[in-house]
């Protein structure tokens, strides 16, 4: 099993900066504007796949990164 721990994104898309940590069981809500939704999306895209997986623009200094959990480690 892999898990998403937590992701952070940075001058991706309408996100300016965003820290989300991620329980290891449940549903997580996040509200947001569709804008800042698909700048989520994306920047997870990003963080898996590279540039290949983000098809938007960034700006300098834009990043975003994941921490995942694969077999409980």
């Amino acid at each position: 099993m892999i898990l998403l721990e937590r992701l952070i994104a940075h001058k991706i898309g309408a996100i300016d900066h965003a820290d989300i940590h991620f329980a290891a069981r449940g549903r997580h809500l996040i509200a947001s504007t569709p804008e800042e939704a698909l700048g989520l999306s994306n920047a997870l895209r990003f963080a898996l796949f590279g540039d290949e997986g983000c098809p938007i623009n960034r700006t300098a200094g834009s990043f975003a990164a994941i921490s995942i959990v694969a077999g409980g480690t």
